[in-house]
């Protein structure tokens, strides 16, 4: 018999929905684990590409009849009108609106304001718009006081937008005839669509709204399958991390040294759109960007930074003592992440955290952590972010957990976080000392077992291990018939050790009970699999093989 055939649970990540990340083997449910981060988060794609939360936080974004859309007048001009589902819209549906700006004999005409309240400076502003007939000029879409002269067009469907730093006031968009010169006005004949409000640099995926702002991606709840380095996904599992940088994709809003040319929205960044920031040296310095923030004393920082070019890279952070750098880096053509970790002096109350760039070279995703290692990438545009922990498990299963033998089994790679729990099988309790666990025991550079029955250690099993490598544990255990292997090897047996009873609980990164960022595994799982019988030796050498 196959062992996938006596297994009681298979979980290879690849069917996830909001809160659920789906089992191959029950199919009936009773393998579903329950799944919360209550944050966005982002992950690496099928593509290979950065995938993060989209968003479109203006309402009725195909009704431009809708009283939501303010029509009104300017400098004596007159007011707009709009034929709701005059033609079909740039996906082929009769939903595209008719604005018909009258002629104006003063200076402007403003139609589609909508001021919303937001928090976030950095938004992007984007409306599809087409002409009725001819060519149509002199239009501008105007959002949180930046107005961008949209280029001519035609009777082809356009999108057009803008970003802008907001005061975090009113923010809307308005498109508005605002004729060249005084008493140059003429009528406007067009077409609208998919009207469109968001966090960033560029417009993200159009996401049609109503009466509410829709978010899409990889949004609170949803399982990350990231593709980071493999071509078959895996579930990511990170503990509680904040992006202190306040704009990570602005790299034009960091304190720079003097003679560094920025240019913003320069490339193609790893998120696939046109975002990436160039940085070119001054003639006399490199081109060094810095965040200023006030740090804590005696603390474990890490900044990363997305770069391809010419030239070099190097990481500095200065605690009002001392600078902290990493040796020059040569950047390739190819999108690198690059890192540095340092921890502040006993004292210190501000940091300069920043990189140099020697030559030419595109950045993306500045991201500072207090943190020991990098995690994935938390998108900021104006403020810091928090990204929540990761959470998988699976309560009550008492149809998948061998409750007096089994085996457990985790493919997985340790990251370097605190003593991160990788697996647990445990009873209707919170106390660890009656469970059955994996994780990494990073004081001592060490993959464990710990078997415990009501308080008392019945067996202990530990391996020299190499954080980023992959791992494939697993446990047999029954009575007085424990054995360890890990990546096809046996580790070690116990047969004089006994079964916790009541095991009915199943969790994945995380001890029931003690939710902690130190707990998460901070990486990739590729599989997870239980057994509800003790397999033979030789099947669990099998099952472990790399």
């Amino acid at each position: 018999m196959a062992l996938y055939d006596k297994a009681s649970l298979v979980l290879i990540p690849s069917g996830t929905k909001e809160g659920v990340c789906f089992s191959q083997k029950p199919t009936n449910g009773d393998g579903d684990f329950t799944f919360t981060r209550a944050s966005s988060a982002t992950r690496v794609n099928s593509d290979g590409l950065i995938e993060k939360e989209t968003q479109n936080l203006l309402l009725y974004s195909e009704q431009f009849d809708n009283p939501y859309w303010n029509k009104t007048s300017y400098n004596g001009g007159g007011v707009p009108s709009v034929t709701a589902n005059y033609g079909a819209s740039p996906i082929g549906t009769n939903t595209a609106d008719r604005v018909q700006f009258p002629v104006c004999a003063g200076s402007e005409v403003s139609s589609l304001q909508t001021p919303i309240s937001f928090a976030y400076p950095l938004l992007t502003s984007s409306i599809y718009v087409r002409s009725v007939s001819g060519t149509c000029s002199n239009l501008v879409l105007r959002s949180g006081g930046t107005e961008y002269a949209v280029p001519s067009f035609g009777t082809s469907w356009t999108r057009i937008e803008t970003f802008s730093q907001s005061n975090g006031a009113n923010e809307g968009l308005a498109i508005r005839n605002r004729p060249s010169t005084s008493g140059d006005g003429s009528a406007i004949d067009i077409m609208v669509w998919g009207a469109q409000l968001n966090q960033g640099l560029v417009a993200d995926s159009y996401l049609e709204t109503t009466t509410t702002a829709v978010y899409g991606g990889i949004t609170d709840n949803i399982p990350r399958l990231d593709y980071t380095d493999a071509s078959c996904p895996s579930l990511l599992l990170e503990p509680q991390r904040t992006n202190i940088i306040d704009h990570s994709e602005y790299i034009d809003n960091l304190y720079h040294r003097s003679g560094s040319i920025i240019t913003t929205n320069y490339g193609i960044s790893p998120e696939g759109v046109q975002n990436s920031t160039r940085v070119q040296r001054g003639t006399s310095y490199d081109g060094y960007q810095y965040f200023r923030y006030t740090v804590s004393p005696s603390t474990t920082y890490t900044m990363s930074i997305y770069a391809k070019g010419s030239g070099t890279i190097r990481f500095n952070f200065y605690d009002g003592t001392s600078a902290q750098t990493n040796s020059l880096t040569n950047l390739t053509s190819e999108w690198v992440r690059y890192s540095f970790t340092a921890t502040s002096n006993s004292t210190t109350s501000m940091g300069d955290f920043g990189f140099f760039i020697s030559d030419d070279a595109e950045v993306y995703g500045f991201q500072l952590e207090e943190s020991s290692y990098v995690t994935s990438y938390i998108p900021t545009y104006g403020a810091s972010v928090t990204r929540n922990s990761d959470i998988t498990y699976k309560y009550n299963a008492t149809s998948i957990v061998g409750t007096t033998e089994g085996v457990m089994f985790i493919d997985c790679v340790p990251p370097a976080n605190d003593n991160p729990i990788l697996m647990q099988l445990i009873n209707n309790t919170s106390i660890y000392s009656q469970s059955i666990y994996f994780e990494y025991a990073k004081s001592i550079n060490k993959i464990r077992c710990n078997a415990y029955d009501s308080g008392v250690l019945q067996a202990s099993f530990e391996l020299d291990a190499t954080i980023g490598n992959q791992y494939k544990i697993a446990l047999a255990y029954k009575e007085n018939d424990f054995a360890f292997y890990v990546n096809g090897s046996l580790v070690g047996t116990d047969t004089n050790a006994s079964v916790q009873s009541g095991l009915q609980d199943v969790l994945i990164g995380v001890l029931k009970g003690s939710f902690g960022s130190y707990n998460f595994i901070g990486n990739d799982v590729n599989q997870a699999i239980l057994f509800k019988t003790r397999l033979s030796n030789e099947e669990l050498a099998d099952l472990t093989t790399i």
